[in-house]
């Protein structure tokens, strides 16, 4: 059988509007276990992958958004869940090097039109009355979004012995919506297959 992970999309979670069924109805939690719970840091549902179960079907259905989904990981020819996926997930620092060693040190684009974006809008909108930092509401910075060879922490498991290709991005910080040079790189040569060019 396929090790399955939660996913929670946490624009859809709003546990203010409902009433916690995903931790109320986790198989783990009535029996004195630990599964989803409320993130500390975010205030979203959370679960760690490695208590993760098709039992956990049952959170999925009872939440009122929708915002949960259990994907199947990819499993090795051992019949062991991987956490290793292409383009983002190496498992070794040679595998890592392969993929986007060719591009250490890069920042997305995308986080420095941000950034101009947020001093516009704080131009336009900074008034005596009403002071507006935008800046602070994006959690990533210029450092966290530089390719390097980071231990951990894809599919939110940070102990996980692989290697990814930034601290922060879309991928793994609510808040920042930058996708990184990984992503952006890989999203480019799929939509280049459907360009004609």
């Amino acid at each position: 059988m396929s090790k399955r992970i939660a996913i929670v999309d946490n624009y859809k979670c709003d546990p203010t509007r409902c009433a916690h069924e995903c931790i109320k109805f986790d198989p783990i939690n009535r029996s004195g276990g630990e599964g989803f719970r409320l993130d500390e840091e975010s205030g979203k549902a959370t679960i760690g992958p490695e208590v993760t179960s098709d039992a956990h079907q049952i959170c999925a259905k009872k939440c009122p958004f929708e915002a949960i989904k259990l994907v199947r990981l990819p499993q090795e020819a051992s019949g062991k869940p991987t956490l290793f996926q292409f383009p983002n997930c190496a498992k070794n620092l040679t595998q890592a090097q392969d993929w986007w060693g060719d591009i250490i040190g890069q920042v997305d684009s995308t986080y420095y039109d941000l950034q101009s974006s947020a001093d516009d809008f704080y131009q336009r909108y900074n008034t005596s009355d009403n002071i507006v930092n935008v800046r602070a509401l994006a959690l990533c910075n210029e450092e966290g979004l530089r390719i390097n060879y980071t231990k951990g922490g894809c599919y939110g498991d940070s102990s996980a012995d692989v290697i990814r290709p930034s601290e922060q991005s879309l991928m793994n910080l609510m808040n920042c919506p930058v996708m990184g040079s990984v992503n952006r790189r890989r999203a480019e040569q799929v939509l280049a297959l459907f360009s004609g060019d």
